[in-house]
């Protein structure tokens, strides 16, 4: 990394880390539409949530009920952080017991400091950084990998109440994260007006990246560099406990778009320039809440309309460069639904049994002008909690696909087995909806035939304690089993474990 570009980065998390802790992910000031509150944050978990703020739940971050608060010009400054550290233990991902791809690492020690600054009763600064180290303990091929960065994270000025009214603006690069991260779970340079009242969320923000995120990288991610985003949100809360919701995401692709034969940069590859618009509707809540226990249930569909280009690249030249080997673009219509519910039971430990589905369209013949695959945003986390007290991958912990060309259905049984901890067995069938050779960002290495549709079958066991203030325990194990779509593989097994300790302060 030039010398240069290492002082700018340094000299970033230098301000952040001077000047900055935040409205809480706990509490995050664009979706409640309220002043933060300086003296500490319960977790949602803890308390009801008011009326306002349920209508899009806030994000999942517990953090000690008090947190250090200082007196800076005669105005509040808060700070928190978080230290979390992420082992994960990989087994025959390849479904080949021949290739040494067994991988034990550190995924993530990571280290994060936050500073919120009131400037006024209506006005807040929020800056927050992060440096991270990765690094392989074990490697069945001896090779082992490190790597370390420092992050700016969000950073951003919120005004409340303006001109006395209901509504907000915060600019900056902050937190989208809907309740169920199946449409964004991401931080965005963006400016985003939300208008709030009891039973009603209106929110609206335009969002380009307008500078590199990381030490890794000198320049914007390609991949997002001149990319457009424009994300909308209407919820409204039409009785307690139940809500109706409307997303919708635009993104236009201004980069360059190389021509057949044109060298293109190793470093600045980009294979999919897309122009696309998602639309879609949620409605979720909960029902029951006597003798029978709670029920709470969820629906979300989904469509997406627009253009993309599609570019392959030949092998590198001698200056590094890489000519554009294809170039085809394509029209993209494509749907998708996830439908579910959770029962709890009044029973002693409070069993909770889940059923879902969830299926993404695909196209039959993929080398039509249309493509009928849904894909989803390319912002979603596809994480959330089922009375449990820690968020998972809800497709899977290992295979972890993207909902697309995709059927999966889902049945989990958890329990509280201590009053702020879980245990919870879930079983994954994953079927694609057209026979295809690929699936869209899933994290097992092996192809497939695309002959065949059973895709396989996947068991998670996760286990969550969080007994003592600010810290967090997670271990998730997973097991997948490929089905006939792996041809010769079918049958073959993978696995891994991950686990996650998170202190908060």
């Amino acid at each position: 990394m030039r010398p240069r570009i290492l002082g700018h980065h340094a000299m970033a998390l230098l301000l952040t880390l001077l000047a900055s802790r935040a409205l809480l992910h706990a509490q995050p000031l664009d979706v409640a539409g309220a002043p933060p509150q300086l003296d500490g944050v319960k977790s949602r978990t803890d308390a009801p949530a008011p009326r306002a703020a349920a209508l899009v739940p806030l994000p999942d971050d517990k953090h000690p009920e008090r947190l250090p608060l200082f007196t800076l010009l005669g105005r509040p400054l808060a700070i928190k952080g978080q230290l979390e550290s992420i082992f994960e233990y990989r087994k025959d991902f390849d479904l080949d017991k021949a290739a040494k791809d067994d991988l034990l690492h550190l995924e993530s020690q990571e280290l994060e400091l936050g500073f919120f600054y009131r400037l006024s009763a209506t006005v807040g600064l929020f800056l927050q950084g992060k440096a991270s180290y990765r690094a392989g303990i074990y490697a069945e091929s001896g090779d082992r990998q490190f790597s370390w960065q420092v992050e700016r994270d969000e950073t951003w000025l919120y005004m409340s109440n303006l001109f006395g009214s209901r509504v907000s603006l915060q600019i900056g690069r902050q937190k989208f994260q809907d309740e169920r991260e199946w449409w964004w779970d991401e931080n965005l340079d963006a400016v985003r007006v939300s208008y709030n009242q009891p039973a009603l969320h209106l929110a609206l923000a335009v969002a380009p990246e307008v500078a590199p995120v990381s030490t890794v990288a000198a320049r914007i991610d390609p991949e997002s560099e001149k990319v457009l985003r424009v994300l909308g949100h209407v919820a409204w809360g039409w009785a307690k406990e139940q809500r109706l919701q409307a997303l919708v995401l635009y993104q236009r692709d201004h980069s360059s778009r190389p021509v057949l034969g044109q060298p293109v940069s190793a470093a600045r590859l980009d294979p999919r320039d897309a122009d696309l618009a998602w639309f879609g509707m949620r409605t979720n809540g909960r029902l029951l809440r006597d003798l029978m226990g709670e029920l709470d249930y969820w629906l979300d569909s989904a469509g997406v309309v627009g253009t993309e280009t599609l570019f392959t690249f030949d092998d590198a030249a001698g200056d590094g460069r890489q000519p554009v080997a294809s170039r085809r673009t394509r029209q993209v219509r494509g749907w998708a639904v996830d439908v579910g519910a959770s029962w709890q039971t009044p029973l002693l430990w409070r069993p909770t049994l889940t059923v879902a589905y969830a299926m993404g369209s695909g196209e039959r013949q993929p080398e039509r002008r249309t493509d009928s695959t849904f894909r989803q945003t390319g912002l979603q986390g596809n994480e959330t909690r089922w009375r449990g007290v820690n968020k998972f991958s809800y497709y899977g912990a290992l295979l972890e696909p993207e909902l697309a060309n995709l059927h999966i259905w889902t049945a989990a049984l958890g329990m509280r087995f201590l009053p702020s901890s879980s245990v919870e067995l879930v079983y994954h069938h994953y079927r694609q909806v057209h026979a295809a050779p690929s699936l869209r960002n899933a994290r097992i290495e092996a192809e497939l035939t695309g002959l065949r549709r059973d895709v396989g079958q996947e068991w998670n066991l996760v286990i969550g304690v969080e007994e003592w203030p600010g810290i967090e325990l997670q271990l998730v194990g997973a097991l997948f089993r490929a089905g006939s779509a792996y041809g010769p593989r079918a049958g073959k097994t993978a696995s891994n474990v991950v686990l996650e300790v998170n202190v908060k302060f």
